[in-house]
């Protein structure tokens, strides 16, 4: 049982330092590693509902799936506001670049590239 422990705090520690390199080489604004994550969260705590025998911690996996629907839903209004912080940023640019004199076509692609729009 010691040796399960240690695996599977090594294992722990090792998806930790994985996560956090992976997120400061792609930082992920839109939160789609997040959703990724809880996805696969969510996937593996089906499987052990489906496979569980009688007698094992429906409770604590109920409160993990509870848990999880919170984060799904905290993660999309935190997206809803990214976007809406953006198109206010992106307008605001807009409005200064058109009275600075750019070109109509600059102050698209500005706004564009704000908002996150493929040229």
């Amino acid at each position: 049982m010691v040796a399960l422990i240690a695996d599977s705090e090594i294992t722990l520690i090792l998806s930790a330092e994985q996560a956090k390199a992976i997120t400061e080489a792609a930082p992920d604004d839109a939160g789609a590693m997040n959703n990724a994550l809880i996805s696969m969260v969510q996937q593996r705590a089906f499987k052990v509902l489906v496979d569980m025998q009688e007698g094992a911690p429906i409770k604590d996996i109920g409160l993990m799936v509870a848990r999880l629907s919170n984060a799904t839903v905290k993660q999309k209004q935190w997206a809803a506001e990214v976007r809406e912080k953006a198109a206010t940023a992106a307008d605001a640019v807009e409005k200064i670049a058109k009275k600075g004199g750019l070109s109509p076509a600059a102050v698209s692609e500005i706004k564009r590239r704000i908002l996150g729009i493929p040229s």
